[in-house]
């Protein structure tokens, strides 16, 4: 469950089998190139307020356009 972003060239979300992993995909050709997660239980994101949720998700997702490593 989640959003392609750009046109159908990244996907952002999570996966019924792993629901405590955000995941962003990054595809080309028709494949998935890379997939940087972000884990949600390991910054316990249910316990932060909604404001604090929305920064870790954020930062989460420029990190992601940066090419960086999360």
């Amino acid at each position: 469950m989640g959003f392609y972003i750009e046109n159908k060239k990244n996907f952002c979300g999570v996966f019924y089998d792993a629901p405590l992993l955000l995941k962003f995909e990054i595809y080309g050709e028709k494949k998935t190139i890379s997939t940087l997660t972000l884990n949600l239980e390991s910054i316990h994101f249910f316990s932060l307020d909604k404001d604090e949720q929305l920064v870790q998700l954020t930062q989460f997702i420029k990190k992601c356009y940066k090419g960086q490593k999360v």
